[in-house]
């Protein structure tokens, strides 16, 4: 950061992203099969896993934080929060170095909770760099636009018949049977979305925002009948100018040929592909271009 200051709410959102995962990777770890349960955080990962901020220093801010200090049977023991503070800091560089698998502590809800931080890159922060020595050996991670990258391809994977759509998030149901939400493009119809409980906060958190959901397509007529997303990203607005969403992250947003596979784009080999037999028969070019002259000229164009 050019300026070394933070915005209070950007403090807030990365804080909340933090504390978030670390919760989720304690319940993983004390053996629960799903991060994201609904409900209160249990109240023994509440007592050892809650972040406590010691310090803020000056230069490109630095803050550090600490687990609650717990009373322990062993000094070589180490309490459920150390544990996954740094099963956080340690995943998160195989997220962005290894190609496949899940590390230590981390499913889905995870990767999302990493997502949401990873909304504070742009506008003068480019990396955000954790680090820890909490497990004995310290580990260190960064991230940024490439890690960013890397989640959203673990969030995607395997998606069939992918498709990414852009548009306003509405709508949500949260019954636990039936998971759904609507995203309402700038220009199209409206798409129905399901989704299951591992972006439940995700969605919750999104709803009345501009989004880019991706995920396995239900096509009819060729349109897109339903989607169920692998992956939701908040993109920011210029809500005052009115201006078209931007996503949060430029770096991470698709190649053209992931757009082209996306889009399900072909490549043109030939002039004749592009041949439209669409003209009505019982009017001429002639008749087309007199048509658009009189148009014009009643519009005093």
């Amino acid at each position: 950061m050019a300026s070394h200051t933070i915005a209070l709410k950007d403090l807030a959102l990365l804080a909340n992203g933090v504390q978030r995962a670390v919760y989720r990777i304690a319940r993983l770890l004390a053996g629960e099969d799903i991060s994201t349960k609904k409900g209160q955080v249990p109240g023994d990962i509440a007592a050892t896993c809650t972040l406590q901020l010691t310090e803020l220093r000056k230069g490109s801010l630095v803050m550090e934080v600490r687990v609650p200090e717990q009373d322990q049977t062993s000094f070589e023991e180490l309490t459920l929060g150390e544990r996954a503070v740094h099963s956080l800091v340690a995943g998160l560089d195989q997220v962005r170095t290894s190609g496949t698998g899940m590390p230590r502590g981390y499913d889905a809800g995870v990767l999302m909770a990493w997502r949401e931080t990873a909304r504070l890159l742009g506008d003068g922060i480019s990396a955000i760099r954790f680090s820890t020595s909490m497990g004995g050996t310290p580990v260190a991670s960064t991230l940024d636009h490439e890690t960013n990258s890397a989640i959203s391809r673990r969030l995607r994977a395997p998606v069939h018949n992918m498709r990414v759509v852009e548009g306003r998030l509405l709508m949500g149901d949260f019954k636990e049977t039936n998971y759904r939400c609507r995203v309402d493009p700038a220009v199209g119809t409206s798409v129905r979305c399901t989704f299951d409980e591992s972006h439940e906060d995700a969605v919750l958190e999104a709803l009345t925002h501009m989004v880019r959901v991706t995920g396995e397509a239900t096509e009819k007529d060729g349109k897109i009948a339903e989607l169920k997303i692998a992956d939701i990203e908040m993109l920011s607005e210029d809500a005052s100018k009115g201006g078209a969403p931007v996503a949060a992250s430029f770096q991470a947003s698709p190649t053209i040929e992931e757009l082209a596979e996306i889009q399900n784009v072909r490549i043109h080999r030939s002039v004749d592909d592009l041949y439209g037999d669409f003209w009505p028969e019982d009017e001429s070019a002639d008749d087309f271009v007199a048509s658009m002259r009189s148009w014009r000229d009643y519009r005093g164009i």
